[in-house]
């Protein structure tokens, strides 16, 4: 009992406190994983930010030990923040379930069309006309909120001295799945074609198209011509905009397989992501 009491003092207590205290931290040293947040998309999404960006979060509310913060390490400013908040804070119903959701910067004039997607909400406890919560229960991919956060990054980044515009490139890749859409065909028989919008892409970007298996290469270099269009009808379901692309070059397959990808630092194309510089140079010098 001695031990559990704080004010008692002594050799033989302090000796027992230590012993228990060295015990409980082999303990946790062996059987369990340090983990930044609580579950398991919040992690995700940490680690790919680090790997993306090379920011980690700081915690810098000892009142809200879990809320993570991501700045930009050349300015310090946000561009995400992770937070454990009752549901019921962002829908108003009765679930008082705790969740995460990370809060990201957009541009104000895109705030209407976002909110209202199902797992994104106006932005808790911040700037409702320039941030969002994307809740963090895998009801979004881990890919879109790759995208917000490629957005939220971007506009904290550094602009050049007398532009009023954000410098930072706008080159994509993009995935298509031959099994789903035929694009190949469709490219066959016009050079601009309608396609599902990711959300940030913005009218004269380029977007390489990876091509999924069984090819398994980038195959087109396109400009997005449109952007913003109302999906039809029976594809609002899956997607609520659409683009049209315009395609400017084809490659061979055998050009850019996902084996000269992974050798100019991209691994893998589940979702809309940003290109490498290696790899862009490698595809602009194809004849």
């Amino acid at each position: 009992l001695p031990v559990h009491v704080a004010y008692q003092t002594g050799a033989f207590v302090n000796t027992v406190r230590a012993r228990y205290v060295e015990i409980l931290e082999t303990i946790g040293a062996g059987c369990f994983t340090d983990r930044l947040f609580l579950f398991d998309q919040s992690e995700r999404i940490a680690e790919m930010i680090r790997m993306r960006y090379g920011d980690r979060p700081d915690f810098p509310w000892r009142k809200y030990p879990g809320y993570g913060v991501f700045r930009n390490h050349e300015n310090k400013k946000w561009y995400g923040i992770i937070v454990a908040i009752p549901k019921n804070k962002l829908d108003g119903r009765k679930d008082g379930a705790v969740i995460e959701v990370i809060n990201v910067k957009i541009p104000p004039e895109k705030g209407k069309k976002f909110c209202g997607t199902e797992g994104i909400y106006p932005a808790w406890h911040m700037n409702k006309k320039s941030w969002v919560s994307l809740i963090l229960d895998d009801t979004l991919p881990d890919g879109q909120i790759m995208e917000f956060l490629y957005e939220s990054y971007r506009l904290t980044q550094k602009k050049k001295s007398g532009s009023k515009q954000n410098t930072a490139p706008h080159t994509w890749i993009i995935p298509a799945n031959p099994y789903y859409y035929d694009i190949i065909s469709a490219f066959r028989k016009t050079d601009v074609v309608e396609w599902k919008q990711a959300g940030h892409i913005e009218k004269g970007d380029t977007v390489y198209m990876y091509m999924a298996a069984p090819y398994s290469a980038i195959l087109y270099r396109c400009e997005a011509v449109e952007v913003d269009i109302p999906c039809r009808k029976e594809d609002k379901k899956r997607e609520r905009y659409c683009m049209r692309i315009r395609r400017n070059k084809t490659y061979d397959r055998s050009f850019c397989p996902l084996s000269e990808m992974r050798k100019r630092g991209v691994p893998g194309v589940r979702g809309l992501r940003t290109i490498t510089a290696e790899l862009k140079r490698y595809l602009d010098e194809a004849k």
